[in-house]
């Protein structure tokens, strides 16, 4: 949609604006689709996707931010810590296996390779420097993706 960076999100938002049901479906067996060729595209393409799928909300984008970090991430650094805190073993090994089984799921789903679930930690690290990319990027106006700049 005109005047959108994120045009699925801001269609749907539309659509249940006019009280229509917009759901969320596996057509991976019906359309394929490359977005990103390399890691460059895939930073490029995220910056100017996630702070844009707010619509500008810091509130928004700081609760997805913290929930991703404190229920994604944290958990494998508090894993460094254990030593010095083995009551909290049993609750956070169990939080990991939970984290990485759901990865597994998700991989096995979507033909993803095993090497994903097990650097799924940095790859969360990842998607949160990218998610502050996208927010300083967004708000200096220099979000550029696939040679095209938007303000």
């Amino acid at each position: 949609m005109k005047g959108h960076l994120v045009d699925d999100v801001a269609l749907a938002r539309e659509l249940k604006v006019r009280g229509l049901k917009v759901l969320n479906r596996d057509g991976s067996n019906l359309v394929r689709c490359r977005m990103y060729e390399n890691v460059t595209q895939l930073w490029e393409g995220f910056t100017k996707n996630l702070r844009a799928g707010c619509e500008g909300s810091l509130a928004g984008f700081l609760f997805l931010f913290g929930l991703q970090l404190t229920v994604l991430l944290l958990p494998f650094v508090f894993l460094l810590g254990l030593p010095w805190f083995p009551e909290m073993m049993p609750w956070l090994l169990s939080q990991i296996l939970l984290i990485l089984v759901l990865r597994l799921i998700l991989a096995w789903k979507c033909g993803q390779p095993l090497l994903s679930v097990i650097l799924h930690p940095l790859g969360q690290a990842l998607v949160l420097l990218i998610a502050l990319n996208s927010w300083r990027k967004t708000a200096g106006g220099q979000v550029t993706w696939k040679g095209r700049q938007y303000s």
